[in-house]
């Protein structure tokens, strides 16, 4: 498994620090990887929303793009947004998948790729903890 964000303090915050707004996970390089099964543990506060999404890295524009049916997937690459409490939840990436908004999508998965974390609200005591298992 691929570590992209791990916020929670038994952890050792291994991307950094707390999310207070929006934050960019590391990046994965995919490889030969077609696709992947994302695992999301989210620990929202009362006032606050989290959204998480996929973007691919395009190496002629040098920049990151919101994965979505235009760049590849049948549906936007992106989790439901977690409010108060806590949740778990998985989003699989494969060809030939049906697809589902906010769990499974029919597409593929680009070279680089990374999550973004939306943070709505004041955003103090969110923890998140997001990696993924590529598959061939």
């Amino acid at each position: 498994m691929e570590i992209m964000f791990d916020t929670s303090t038994d952890r050792g915050k291994v991307s950094g620090t707390e999310l207070t707004d929006t934050a960019n996970s590391s990046p994965v390089m995919t490889g030969r990887h077609k696709g992947g099964i994302f695992w999301l543990k989210a620990i929202v506060s009362t006032d606050d929303t989290l959204d998480v999404t996929i973007q691919g890295y395009d190496k002629i524009q040098g920049a990151w793009i919101a994965l979505a049916a235009a760049v590849g997937g049948d549906r936007a690459y992106a989790f439901a947004q977690c409010t108060a409490g806590t949740t778990s939840d998985q989003l699989t990436v494969y060809p030939g998948l049906t697809g589902v908004n906010n769990q499974t999508i029919n597409g593929v998965l680009p070279d680089i790729i990374r999550a973004v974390a939306t943070i709505g609200g004041s955003g103090e005591d969110i923890d998140l903890t997001l990696g993924v298992d590529l598959i061939e």
